[in-house]
């Protein structure tokens, strides 16, 4: 044996090992290891990760709030972390300050979208305000924005348009005065009538199916939750899945009732005349300001009723929610509107200062519900450094704002509805740094001015005429939420009793 050795340790033998070639070619295998050993460290940790198929299954597919499921994470490896998906990575960032640097300081680096996602390309093609990427995307998003501030600026016509729809929930709850009813078809109607008149200029009559197959249509788009589908991720279950074709097949639909509506809009556009979302895009594209196409300008019109519509229900049934647990609360709110009012039938937009309670209660709302609560996911075409950590370029990177708005840090006592959290000491307003419900920098919704005069006429019309009381035998309204992409409580009832004058 020892004879053995000494023959293999001879000089000559590691003469022979000891090459130019045979020293390059240890170092070409050995550096890449060390490299990307390093590069590892430096992104940031996460939870353990299964070879092929990744952690998908930390995303909450078995009907668990993801929520809580990255708050959880969150509290483990930090404000930062990384979970593997199986074919890609998916970035978190929960801490308020960290978001806030990213979406202010790296505003360029995060517009763009993972439109490479499996659901994303099969349903939407990297087109409309939602999913778009590139220059058609600013185009797009600035021409909603255009039309949201028009709409907004225009006083008569956005009350006009909002006040008659609130007369006609007003109306229905009026007919089942004194008995239980779900609040959720009569808003989801309202709302979606809103968009409906300021994308291209007409109301939904629901008498008409194909008005009817229309909404919900556009619900189920709003209400999929295609990033938790598997088919993102693993290739494998494509195979087995219809989802993603029957999402495609609603959204065709979507289109066949709208394409004659755009076909319309541009047979008989007058420039200068620009009275909705349609007429503001036929002006861009015949102005030769874009690069547009038929294809935009659906897919756009799309997104202002999926992104715009389900939000703002689910935060007027969080509204009514916390004004039936809290009864005092609803008095205190209803109070201060008919003081604001004065000798006005209905409540304007104008009185809204006159309202710092109302105010307060609605911004609460907006923090408790948190509505699109994981956002949009973002992504990067180079790496980033944030809060210490490399994001490796290719990430999905999320920022979540359900936990910002549940940070103990910001908030106090944040799992209780208190709104007193957006009044200070001098009873003013309080502009707080870590309330977003619209998101931050340049992918932050732009029609959340619509949404904001919806929100306030429609809660404080309703308080005004109607008391909201629970049903006698049925438990207070629960404040869990329903497990999707927008956060919703779960199904209640209330008992509208009119307001004695």
């Amino acid at each position: 044996m020892k004879k053995f050795l000494r023959t293999i340790f001879t000089y000559d033998n590691f003469s022979c090992l000891f090459t130019l070639r045979n020293v390059t070619l240890a170092l070409a295998l050995i550096i890449p290891i060390i490299v990307w050993m390093v590069r590892k460290r430096s992104v940031p940790p996460g939870p353990f990760t299964f070879p092929i198929f990744g952690s998908f299954q930390l995303l909450g597919v078995d009907g668990k709030s993801l929520n809580k499921t990255l708050i959880e994470i969150g509290k483990k490896y930090g404000p930062i972390f990384r979970i593997n998906l199986g074919n890609c990575y998916l970035t978190v960032v929960q801490g308020h300050d960290l978001i806030q640097e990213a979406l202010t300081n790296g505003a360029e680096y995060f517009q763009r979208r993972p439109v490479w996602l499996h659901t994303a390309k099969a349903i939407y093609n990297g087109k409309g305000i939602i999913w778009g990427d590139g220059t058609e995307w600013q185009t797009i998003n600035k021409i909603a924005g255009k039309t949201a501030n028009q709409f907004v600026t225009s006083k008569s016509v956005m009350e006009a348009t909002i006040q008659e729809e609130i007369r006609l929930i007003l109306n229905e709850l009026y007919l089942e005065k004194c008995r239980p009813i779900n609040l959720r078809l009569i808003i989801s109607n309202a709302v979606y009538n809103i968009l409906s008149t300021l994308t291209f200029g007409e109301r939904l009559e629901y008498d008409r199916s194909s008005c009817r197959t229309f909404k919900e249509n556009l619900q189920s788009l709003a209400l999929a939750d295609i990033m938790r589908m598997p088919e993102n991720y693993q290739i494998y279950s494509r195979w087995f899945s219809k989802k993603v074709e029957s999402l495609s097949k609603t959204r065709s639909k979507i289109i066949e009732f709208l394409e004659p509506r755009l076909t319309n809009h541009k047979s008989a556009f007058v420039k200068r005349e620009s009275k909705d979302f349609i007429d503001i895009c036929v002006q861009h594209i015949r102005d030769g300001d874009s690069k547009l196409d038929d294809e935009d300008v659906l897919q756009s019109m799309i997104d202002l009723f999926t992104a715009g519509c389900e939000p703002t229900v689910s935060v007027l049934m969080w509204a009514f929610l916390f004004m039936v647990r809290y009864p005092e609360m609803q008095k205190r709110c209803r109070f201060e509107i008919m003081k604001a009012m004065s000798n006005s039938k209905n409540p304007s937009w104008g009185d809204r200062d006159k309202m710092l309670y109302v105010q307060a209660v609605l911004l609460e709302v907006k923090r408790f519900a948190s509505a699109m609560s994981c956002g949009l996911p973002h992504t990067m075409d180079t790496d980033l450094e944030l809060g210490g950590y490399r994001i490796p370029r290719g990430d999905i990177v999320i920022f979540h704002q359900y936990a910002s708005h549940m940070d103990p840090t910001y908030w106090k006592r944040p799992s209780e509805f208190r709104p007193e959290n957006f009044i200070d000491s001098d009873g003013k307003l309080i502009q707080h740094v870590a309330f977003f419900p619209y998101g931050h920098g340049p992918r932050a919704c732009p029609f959340s001015s619509v949404t904001d005069k919806i929100l306030y006429l429609t809660f404080t019309s309703i308080l005004t005429q109607y008391e909201l009381r629970s049903p006698d035998d049925s438990p207070m309204p629960s404040t869990d939420s329903v497990p999707g992409t927008i956060r919703f409580p779960k199904n209640y009832y209330v008992c509208p009793y009119p307001i004695e004058s």
